[in-house]
């Protein structure tokens, strides 16, 4: 990321461990890893805007001060295009990969809905060939989301963003993500003795090895399930007993 904050200072950013490798909850071969790109500049000064029009999930980035992110405003407007500033770090991490000589590619999906750049380099391994890096960019947001449930006491600290996933229903919307939220919670799901997190591996585990993979199921959809299963009360005469 040095690199590509070497091409637009803008693009400085720290960088934030995320995903199921960061978790513990990898299952298979070390080869994806997720990080989040966080420039603490723009922090407090862009803001979460939604309307009757923005779909659930998804608010507009309205910048309240100027950031060097000035040139990626829809014209008209202070709304951010969520596309353009992912397309900007695409062609950004392209070109440190050329600029570095990594042997390696940044994937251009057909779809390009997703938050993140996703970028391959050879592993040097002999039983995967690839290590498949994704990064995305992630906007503090110093207020919780309107409508949104409080994080629990465990996630206090961790922060909303906004993302640059486009909806291709409404394109200049960015979406609402928890990420951090989630990251806080599965830190200490399991400090109380209890296996949670070795349910969703294997969860995981068996969805891989399953025909069709159970799709559409995804593997995240997984841990949306033990998230919501794991805020819903205990019932008492079920006891509980460590792993």
């Amino acid at each position: 990321m040095a690199k590509v904050a070497s091409y637009d200072p803008c693009y400085n950013f720290k960088v934030q461990f995320k995903g199921s490798s960061y978790e513990g909850l990898k299952i298979g071969k070390p080869d994806e890893f997720d990080y989040g790109l966080l420039n603490e500049k723009w922090t407090g000064k862009i803001s979460l805007v939604v309307d009757a029009s923005t779909p659930i999930g998804f608010g507009y980035a309205v910048q309240q001060k100027m950031t060097c992110l000035d040139k990626f405003k829809i014209p008209g407007t202070n709304n951010l295009d969520p596309s353009k500033v992912r397309g900007h770090l695409r062609d950004l991490v392209e070109k440190a990969v050329l600029g570095l000589g990594m042997k390696g590619e940044v994937l251009k999906r057909p779809w390009e809905g997703g938050p993140a750049v996703t970028f391959e380099c050879a592993s040097g391994e002999t039983d995967f060939r690839c290590i498949s890096i994704d990064l995305a960019i992630g906007i503090d947001l110093l207020h919780w989301p309107p409508g949104a449930r409080q994080p629990p006491a465990s996630a206090k600290n961790a922060k909303a963003q906004l993302v640059p996933k486009v909806n291709q229903t409404a394109p200049e919307c960015w979406q609402i993500s928890f990420a951090q939220v989630e990251r806080a919670i599965m830190e200490n799901i399991d400090k109380d003795g209890g296996c949670r997190k070795k349910v969703l591996q294997l969860a995981k585990y068996f969805k891989g090895k399953s025909i069709g993979g159970w799709h559409p199921l995804a593997s995240y959809h997984l841990k949306i399930i033990l998230l919501h299963m794991n805020d819903e009360p205990r019932d008492p005469r079920h006891g509980h007993k460590k792993c």
